[in-house]
C-alpha cells in the first residue's frame, strides 16, 4: 500500500480496517467493528478488535511521547471526502472517562476508571489524570509523591504527579499501559496483588442447600432416611456472617433438627489474618481443633502471594453397590452424597478444621456399613524465609461431651528463619489444664523433617497427670527416581498425656477414664513411585494404630499399580487390614477401564467408558461389577448403568446387582437419581439436589451451591440471556439479566467472562470479560455493559448505480449518527426505530447525500431473534 508508516507506530486499526475492505474485500465483521468504535462515546466502553487475523500487529496505541504521524494516500478510498486525518496518530483518546485494564510495569492490575482531560496542545491526544486515592488502590506509593496542597480526591495530571511515568493507551484492547520507577511502587513481590485492590463485594445474603433421600428395603423391611444441610450467609458493609444448619430425617426416630457455627468474619488486610466471633473452631495446625464460642485471630496464608505459601486430601475407597457416602469431621457431617458402584474420590467437601480426622462412612445399598478414618493435616511447618504465621483463640469450651462450659485459650507462632530451619511452639491453657509445645522443621538434603515435643498437665480430683507426646513428620521427594516418601505423622504419647478436648471431658465425666481408651502411637506411612514412561506407577501405604487402656492394635497395609495401554486404563492393589481383636483380612482388587468411542470423531456417543473391577478378600468374599457412563454437556446430563455378582464368603450366598444413576446439572442447581436392584430381595433408591439462592438488591438468582468461605461473582448483562458464565457449564445469564460464578480464588486476580454463543437474543455485549479481585467469602458485583436495541444491516443503492463511499455517515431526522457505511453499499446500524427516515451523508454537498424509508417487522416475525436483521436492495435518494 502507498503509504508511510513510522518505524514505531503502525497503522491505526480502525483507518486501517477502512482501507483494508476497499481495497481487499475484508471481512464485514471488522466492518462492524469499525461502525461501533467510531460511535462510541468516550465514557463508553470500547469493544476489543478481532485480533491478530493474518499477523496483524496491535501496537496501535496513543503514546505518552510524542509519535511520528502516519500519512493515509486518499486514492484508496477513491479520492472520496471522507477525512480520516484524526488517525494520522493513531487511534484518537478525547477527553472523557474509560474503563479500561491497567498494567503497571508489566503486572496486571484490574479494570480501572480513568479519566482523560483536555490537551490544550492536542485534543485529540487527552491527557491521563489521577487522584491520590486512585493511585494508592494501583499499588503506588503515595509517599514517594511529591503531595503538598493537593487534596485526596482531586484529579490531576499524571506528568505532574510523577514527571518519570510514561504512558500508552491501547484503544483496541483497551489497556492502560504505565511505566513508573521501581522504587515508587510498593514495596510487592511479583505474584502479589496489593490489598488496596481487594474488593469486600456488595451487601448481599445467600443460602445454600445439599439434600438427599435414601429408601432401601430388605426382604420386605423398609428404611427411608434423609438429610438437608443448609449453609446461610449475609454480607454486610466487609463483614460475613455465616450459619450451618442440617436436619436428619430416618422413618423410626422422625426428624432432629441442629444448628451450628454461627459467626461472624472480617479480614484484617495489615496483619494478614481473619477475625472470627461466635461459634468457631480454633485453627492451629499441630494442636488439635476444639470448639469454642468466643473470638479467633488467625494468619490467612490465601493473602500471601504464592511464592510465600493449601492441602485438602481426597477420599478414596471402593463401592460395591449405589452406596450412600457419610462424612463428617469433629462429629458434624459435611458431606452425604450417592456414588455408583466401583472405585470413587471424592474433594468437593468443606471441612470445618484443618487438622481433624475426617469420618468416612460407606453405606451399601443392603444396610452394610463400612468406616474409614482420613489424617487431614492441612500445611507443614515449613515457612519461607522471614514469613511468620500465627493462631489466637479464646472464649468458652463449647464441646457436646462436657457439661461443663470452662474458659479456654490458644496460641500458637511459626516462624521461617532461614531456608533450612523454621520454629514453631504454642500453648494451651483451661481451667484445671494446659498444655505447651515446642518444634523445628528442618529443611535437609534428604527430605523435610519436623519434630516436636507436646507437655501437658491435668488436676484432677483423683491426681494430677502430667504427659508428654512426640510428633514427628517426614516427606521427601527423589527427583531421579520420581519418587515420593511421606510419614505423614509419627506420634507417641505417654499415658498421662492428655489433649485439652480430652481433658475437658475427662473432668466433666468422672466416669469418663472407664471409657477411655487414649492413642497411644500412631505411624502412617505412603510412598508413591512413577516408573519410566510407559510402565505406570505404584504405590503403597501403612498405618499402624496402638491404644493405652485396651492395647487393641489397628493396622492396614496397602499396595497398588496402575498403567495404561493404549487407551485402556488398568489398576491393581493387595490390601491387608487388622481389626481391633487382631482379625486379619486381605483383599485383592482389579479395575480395567475401556473407553466407548472417541468424542473427537463422534460428537455424542452414548457412553463414554466401561469399567470393570474385582475385588476378592481372604475371607472368601468375591465381588465383580461392570459400568458404564456418559454424559451430554450442552444438557448438564450424566448418567450410567451398572450391574454387581457379590459372593459371601461366611454362607456362599450370591448375589447379582443391576442399578441405573442420573445427574443432572442446571443454571438453577445440581440434581440426582439411583435406583437399584438385587437377587436377595434388595431394593435401593436415592435421590439428591444442591444449589444456592443469591439474593441482591437487583433480585433473586438461583445457581450452584455458594461456599461461604469462597468469593462469589454476581454478573450482571441485560438482555443477555442464555449466555454462559465462563468456567461454570451450567451457569446462564437468567432472564432478568443475572448469573452467579462462585468459584472464584480469594485475593487473586479472577477473569471473570461471558460466552455470548447460546444468547436468545440480538444484544450487544460492549465487553466480554474483566478481572475481579475479591477478598474471602465477598459477592462481587460484576456488570457487563450491553445494548439490546435492535441491529440491522442495510444494503442501499444509489440512482446513479455507484457505490456509497466507504465511511460515509448515517444519521437520523435529529442527526444523531448512528453509522458509517462499509463496502458494497452495506451500512450497519443499532437503536432505530421500528420505522423511520435515515441520511447517509459523504460531504456537505446534497449531491453527497442520500435518504431512505424504512419499516422494520416486529421482533416477534424474525425466526431466528439472534441475528442481526438484514434488509437488502433499498433506493437510497
Amino acid at each position: 500500500m502507498d503509504m508511510l508508516v513510522s518505524e514505531r507506530f503502525r497503522l491505526s486499526r480502525i483507518a486501517g480496517a477502512f482501507i483494508l475492505m476497499n481495497v481487499a474485500g475484508g471481512v464485514f465483521a471488522a466492518e462492524t467493528e469499525t461502525v461501533e468504535q467510531n460511535s462510541l462515546s468516550p465514557a463508553s466502553s470500547v469493544e476489543n478488535s478481532n485480533a491478530q487475523q493474518e499477523g496483524e500487529s496491535k501496537e496501535s496505541e496513543i503514546a505518552g511521547t510524542e509519535d511520528e504521524e502516519v500519512e493515509f494516500n486518499n486514492i484508496f478510498l477513491s479520492n472520496s471526502p471522507i477525512d480520516v486525518s484524526r488517525f494520522s496518530k493513531g487511534n484518537p483518546v478525547t477527553a472523557g472517562k474509560y474503563n479500561v485494564s491497567v498494567v503497571l510495569n508489566e503486572r496486571e492490575m484490574g479494570k480501572f476508571e480513568i479519566q482523560f482531560d483536555d490537551n490544550p496542545q492536542d485534543p485529540l491526544r487527552a491527557l491521563p489524570c489521577f487522584s491520590l486515592k486512585e493511585l494508592a488502590k494501583l499499588g503506588i506509593d503515595i509517599g514517594a509523591i511529591n503531595v503538598s496542597g493537593m487534596e485526596e480526591e482531586s484529579c490531576v495530571s499524571l506528568k505532574t504527579l510523577i514527571p518519570q511515568a510514561s504512558w500508552k493507551m491501547d484503544i483496541n484492547d483497551q489497556r492502560f499501559i504505565l511505566t513508573i520507577p521501581q522504587a515508587m511502587e510498593r514495596a510487592t513481590r511479583p505474584d502479589e496483588v496489593p490489598d488496596t485492590l481487594w474488593d469486600d463485594g456488595i451487601n448481599a445474603a445467600f443460602v445454600s442447600y445439599n439434600t438427599s433421600y435414601y429408601r432401601s428395603s430388605y426382604s420386605g423391611v423398609e428404611s427411608d432416611s434423609g438429610w438437608m444441610g443448609l449453609d446461610g450467609g449475609l454480607n454486610l458493609l466487609g463483614w460475613r456472617v455465616r450459619v450451618r444448619g442440617d436436619a436428619n430425617y430416618a422413618k423410626e426416630s422422625g426428624t432432629t433438627f441442629d444448628s451450628s457455627n454461627l459467626y461472624a468474619e472480617h479480614d484484617v488486610a495489615p496483619l494478614k489474618s481473619q477475625l472470627r466471633v461466635g461459634e468457631i473452631y480454633s485453627s492451629s495446625t499441630f494442636f488439635d481443633a476444639f470448639p469454642l464460642r468466643g473470638v479467633t485471630l488467625s494468619s490467612d496464608t490465601r493473602m500471601l502471594p504464592d511464592s510465600l505459601n493449601s492441602f485438602r486430601p481426597v477420599i478414596r475407597g471402593v463401592a460395591e453397590s449405589n452406596a450412600k457416602i457419610i462424612v463428617s469431621q469433629a462429629g458434624t457431617k459435611i458431606l452425604e452424597t450417592t456414588v455408583p458402584p466401583g472405585a470413587f474420590s471424592i474433594d468437593n467437601y468443606n471441612p470445618i478444621s484443618s487438622s481433624e480426622q475426617l469420618d468416612v462412612t460407606i453405606q451399601e445399598a443392603d444396610g452394610r456399613t463400612r468406616q474409614l478414618i482420613i489424617p487431614y493435616n492441612g500445611g507443614g511447618q515449613l515457612l519461607y524465609p522471614g514469613v511468620s504465621l500465627y493462631t489466637l483463640a479464646v472464649g468458652e469450651y463449647d464441646g457436646a461431651s462436657s457439661s461443663d462450659k470452662p474458659v479456654v485459650g490458644q496460641g500458637t507462632w511459626q516462624y521461617g528463619l532461614n531456608n533450612y530451619l523454621s520454629l514453631y511452639t504454642g500453648a494451651e491453657y483451661m481451667s484445671d489444664y494446659y498444655s505447651v509445645i515446642g518444634g523445628v522443621a528442618l529443611n535437609t538434603p534428604v527430605g523435610a523433617v519436623s519434630l516436636d515435643l507436646t507437655q501437658s498437665h491435668l488436676s484432677a480430683e483423683d491426681g494430677s497427670r502430667k504427659g508428654q507426646s512426640l510428633g514427628i513428620k517426614y516427606n521427601s521427594y527423589i527427583t531421579p527416581t520420581n519418587t515420593s516418601f511421606n510419614i505423614a505423622a509419627y506420634r507417641y504419647s505417654t499415658k498421662d498425656f492428655f489433649t485439652l478436648g480430652e481433658a475437658a471431658d475427662y473432668l466433666s465425666n468422672t466416669d469418663w477414664q472407664d471409657m477411655d481408651d487414649r492413642l497411644k502411637s500412631q505411624v502412617q506411612i505412603n510412598v508413591s513411585q512413577t516408573l519410566e514412561a510407559g510402565w505406570g506407577s505404584f504405590y503403597s501405604s501403612a498405618m499402624l494404630s496402638e491404644y493405652w487402656r485396651s492395647g487393641r492394635k489397628e493396622k492396614s497395609y496397602q499396595l497398588g499399580y496402575s498403567n495404561s495401554l493404549g487407551r485402556v486404563s488398568y489398576s491393581v492393589s493387595v490390601n491387608r487390614y487388622y481389626t481391633g481383636d487382631n482379625e486379619k483380612d486381605d483383599q485383592l482388587y482389579l479395575s480395567l477401564s475401556v473407553p466407548l468411542g472417541d468424542r473427537a470423531e463422534d460428537k455424542s456417543p452414548l457412553f463414554d467408558y466401561l469399567n470393570t473391577s474385582y475385588t476378592r478378600s481372604s475371607k472368601g468374599d468375591r465381588n465383580l461389577s461392570a459400568s458404564t457412563s456418559g454424559y451430554n454437556q450442552d444438557a448438564g446430563l450424566n448418567y450410567g448403568v451398572n450391574a454387581n455378582y457379590r459372593q459371601n464368603g461366611y454362607d456362599g450366598n450370591k448375589i447379582e446387582n443391576i442399578g441405573a444413576n442420573a445427574s443432572w446439572d442446571t443454571r438453577y442447581g445440581s440434581w440426582g437419581a439411583s435406583l437399584s436392584a438385587d437377587s436377595d430381595n434388595s431394593r435401593q433408591m436415592s435421590v439428591s439436589g444442591s444449589g444456592g439462592v443469591l439474593l441482591h438488591k437487583g433480585g433473586i438468582t438461583l445457581g450452584r451451591t455458594i461456599n461461604g468461605d469462597t468469593p462469589v461473582a454476581l454478573i450482571e448483562a441485560k438482555g443477555a440471556k442464555g449466555a454462559r458464565a465462563m468456567g461454570d457449564n451450567a451457569s446462564r445469564i437468567n432472564s432478568a439479566g443475572y448469573a452467579y460464578v462462585s468459584n472464584l480464588s480469594p485475593y487473586r486476580f479472577n477473569d471473570v467472562s461471558i460466552d455470548p454463543s447460546k444468547m436468545e437474543q440480538d444484544t450487544e455485549l460492549k465487553e466480554t470479560s474483566t478481572r475481579v479481585v475479591p477478598r474471602a467469602g465477598a459477592i462481587i458485583y460484576v456488570p457487563f455493559a450491553t445494548d439490546d436495541r435492535r441491529s440491522v444491516f442495510f444494503h442501499l443503492k444509489l440512482k446513479n448505480g455507484k457505490n456509497i463511499p466507504l465511511g460515509a455517515e448515517v444519521v437520523d431526522d435529529s442527526n444523531n449518527q448512528l453509522g458509517i457505511a462499509g463496502q458494497n453499499s452495506r451500512i450497519f446500524t443499532r437503536g432505530i426505530a421500528e420505522k423511520g427516515r435515515l441520511t447517509v451523508k459523504w460531504g456537505e454537498d446534497m449531491s453527497e447525500q442520500c435518504s431512505f424509508n424504512y419499516q422494520l417487522p416486529t421482533r416477534d416475525d424474525i425466526k431466528l431473534r439472534t441475528d442481526t436483521l438484514s434488509v437488502d436492495n433499498i433506493n437510497c435518494d
